[in-house]
């Protein structure tokens, strides 16, 4: 069995929305998991991190209506990233075992969480 480092789980912490410490959701992920399960987990991190440099490049770029005789649509493309990290998150979430409570791709859909 592996275990996720604590960059790592502050990482996953702050991309599925607990922005304070949550002991349940660290307790989870700071047990033993197996590399398979590790390694889809950081697979999903090193997605989003992509997929949040795409966004910078569209917001940086959406002045451009056509290039090269093409017309681009900077709003389909950002809706299409932001909806791929949604899905990444709630995967990322399900893989781990944990509640996702906040996903900064659609940050109107969130969780409540009762612990008792």
């Amino acid at each position: 069995m592996s275990y996720l480092s604590m960059d790592e789980i502050e990482l996953i912490e702050l991309v599925t929305g607990y922005a304070q410490v949550s002991n349940l959701t660290r307790t989870q992920l700071e047990a033993p998991q197996t590399q398979a399960v590790i390694d889809r987990a950081l697979a999903i991190l090193t997605e989003l991190d992509a997929i949040d440099r795409q966004l910078v490049e569209v917001r940086a770029d959406n002045y451009v209506a056509e290039s090269r005789g093409t017309r681009l649509n900077y709003a389909y493309h950002t809706k299409q990233l932001k909806l791929s990290g949604y899905n990444l998150v709630r995967e990322l979430g399900y893989v781990l075992g944990i509640t996702v409570i906040r996903d900064k791709y659609f940050p109107t859909i969130t969780k409540a969480v009762n612990y008792w």
